[in-house]
């Protein structure tokens, strides 16, 4: 019993720490763009037009 919790324990903390990270958000942009002239946006795959929902 003592040789499960003391594996179990510190997987437990862990697992623990681990889920409390942050996920880090890198974004890389052109200074001089001037966002003002864009009307609408859009990510394009191509392929994606034909593809087909299977129910």
């Amino acid at each position: 019993m003592k040789k499960i919790r003391f594996l179990v324990v510190p997987i437990m903390v862990l697992l623990f720490l681990s889920s409390c990270t942050s996920v880090r958000v890198l974004s890389d942009y052109d200074k001089d763009a001037n966002f003002n002239s864009f009307k609408t946006y859009a990510f394009y795959k191509t392929g994606i037009d034909k593809a087909q929902i299977s129910d």
